[in-house]
């Protein structure tokens, strides 16, 4: 008999959330966050994650008995098949820590590790903005770019859980500042991309709202500014749009999905950045009848995505041993 809750992570560099999630009604029976401080080392770190499981399944009622199981969605570079932190990029030291064996021996309970992407995929295709749909790309839009991918009802991990960095994919070569990511799209137009325009324009009225700190220049400011017809902040948006579009309609062309699912910090922009980025797919795609009629949205879950699918990673793996 399938258990009807889980226990989902969303783990980060800043802070660390754990829900206990119902599987019938798709909805926490508790939720609580802390911060991760990472810069106390792996040992402590796993510890405390640990103390807020049993925090939470206290809230909720739910001895681990009742459990069917942890799934957690953190940041890379980790090995999904070993449930090993590799080399995180925002965690530092948290090298070669098999965290997945350090919870299941905690707490009994089978216990999976999954990109913070691919997390949020699922639960935006179970509960968000891609239900319904067979076939979904979710793209999150913050510090970097990621993807997760939906084909047939499925999570495509690829060869090494490697699909879905298309953060790395080449949009124009020559055109950034990062040796390794000569043209990548996330060094083009993440947030520190849209943040770098803003500080290389030198404009006086974005200078002035960050109270002449260019280092208070941020992505966030400079989609405020444009709203309010800063004519730099709004050619930044612009070309943050295009080059958000030109990706989004590379990926359309590859996988053909029923729905694109836009997550991510700089989609809090997303009425300023929709109207161009929309126009810039249809235009790349209306060589292939229907495609360009896919349909491009805004997340619908927010920061509780990735503890959702986190949990459904879970039920997943259940209703594929039962």
């Amino acid at each position: 008999m399938a258990t009807e809750a889980a226990i989902g992570i969303d783990l980060g560099g800043t802070n660390v959330r754990a829900a206990v999630i119902d599987r019938t009604l798709g909805r926490p029976l508790a939720l609580a966050s802390q911060p991760t401080l990472a810069q106390e080392g792996p040992e402590r770190g796993v510890r405390r994650i640990g103390d807020l499981i049993e925090r939470v399944m206290d809230e909720a009622g739910c001895p681990a008995v009742a459990l069917a199981g942890i799934g957690i969605g953190a940041t890379g570079p980790l090995d999904v098949k070993r449930g090993v932190f590799t080399s995180p990029w925002n965690m530092p030291g948290w090298n070669e820590v098999p965290i997945v064996q350090l919870l299941s021996e905690r707490f009994g309970l089978l216990t999976l590790l999954d990109n913070d992407c691919n997390a949020a995929a699922l639960g935006e295709h179970w509960l968000g903005a891609g239900r319904g749909c067979e076939d979904m790309i979710y793209i999150t839009v913050s510090t970097g770019i990621g993807a997760g991918i939906i084909l047939g009802n499925r999570l495509h991990r690829g060869y090494n859980a490697y699909a879905g960095e298309v953060g790395l994919m080449t949009i124009a070569p020559g055109d950034a500042l990062l040796e390794d990511l000569d043209g990548a799209w996330e060094a083009l137009a993440s947030g520190p991309a849209i943040a770098r325009m803003g500080r290389e324009a030198e404009d006086e009225g974005l200078l002035a709202a960050a109270n002449d700190d260019p280092a208070k220049i941020n992505a966030p400011l400079i989609a405020q500014m444009a709203m309010e017809g800063n004519p730099v902040a709004r050619r930044i948006m612009d070309h943050t749009a295009y080059t958000l579009g030109v990706g989004i309609a590379n990926l359309l062309v590859i996988l053909a999905p029923q729905i694109v699912v836009m997550g991510g910090g700089v989609m809090e922009s997303w009425d300023v950045l929709q109207p161009r980025l929309d126009q810039v797919v249809r235009a790349r795609t209306r060589l292939l009848p229907g495609l360009d009629e896919i349909p491009i949205v805004r997340a619908e879950l927010g920061d509780h995505a990735g503890i959702f699918g986190a949990a459904r990673l879970v039920f997943l793996a259940e209703s594929a041993a039962a």
